[in-house]
């Protein structure tokens, strides 16, 4: 008799490295429907390395600005969101899930003050 595969463990919730989880209660305000789309994208980030695995933080945060449609996600943390390289990666993965607007991963410095 042929041996069945076994299926796939189902992954826990998103949880982060220092035990961030996805219903804190920022996460929760997001309404449900858009709050699943938030979780699947970062767990896209997460399982395909474009964010580390205790970076899940960093991985809602794209995650929010993406599903919500936003043009840049400005931060200080150059090593894992500001940096053309993480952009460039994202940008893949958010295509590949079907978000076709671009996402602009940069830092404040990058941001010019037209009016000075």
């Amino acid at each position: 008799m042929e041996e069945q595969p076994t299926p796939a463990a189902p992954r826990p919730p998103l949880q982060g490295g220092d035990n961030a989880r996805l219903d804190k209660p920022a996460v929760a305000l997001i309404p449900p429907p858009r709050r699943r789309e938030v979780e699947a994208l970062a767990e896209l980030y997460l399982s395909r390395d474009a964010m580390p695995p205790a970076k899940i933080n960093d991985a809602i945060h794209v995650a929010f600005a993406t599903v919500h449609e936003m043009d840049i996600l400005l931060s200080w943390n150059f090593k894992h969101l500001a940096n053309v390289n993480k952009e460039a990666r994202v940008s893949a993965l958010n295509a590949e899930a079907g978000y076709r607007r671009g996402l602009r991963l940069t830092s404040p410095l990058e941001v010019e003050d037209e009016a000075e």
